[in-house]
């Protein structure tokens, strides 16, 4: 786990996933799930009295995470209903269970926000043509997944 907070008052826990970047769509959701359950567990070796578990994605604020987000769309939908400000609205006085996706951004020690590059697998599918710079003809090279 991310980070697993406990709100005394309400009985509120909350297990958070923090992502730079999307990973395989079907493990991230099963392994949060399996997360959210084992969070109650550890709440209540610590003796915390819990009345509901919520799950939050937390994401940066990317227009690649977007993008990534919306091609996964009804899937994302089901395993994280709750944004933006109906999260932030729970965080401020967290009653009930939400399961959501928060985007944020990044920021420095001195609060200066920034983008972060997370490392990126390109992979290319197909044959590739590939010319040398004298100009002679083209190789043909076929690259693996």
């Amino acid at each position: 786990m991310d980070v697993l907070a406990f709100h005394g008052r309400t009985g509120a826990l909350l297990v958070t996933e923090v992502k730079t970047v999307m990973p395989d769509l079907q493990a991230m959701i099963s392994t949060h799930d399996r997360k959210a359950r084992l969070g109650m567990a550890v709440a209540h070796e610590r003796g915390w009295r819990t009345s509901s578990v919520s799950r939050l994605l937390v994401m940066e604020a990317s227009s690649t995470a977007r993008d990534r987000v919306e091609r996964f769309g009804a899937a994302m939908d089901a395993a994280y209903p709750a944004r933006g400000g109906v999260v932030r609205t729970f965080l401020r006085s967290p009653a009930g269970s939400i399961s959501g996706l928060l985007f944020v951004r990044s920021t420095s020690p001195s609060g200066t926000t920034y983008a972060v590059a997370g490392r990126q697998r390109v992979r290319r599918r197909g044959p590739v043509r590939c010319t040398s710079p004298i100009g002679t003809p083209g190789i043909s090279a076929r690259t693996s997944e």
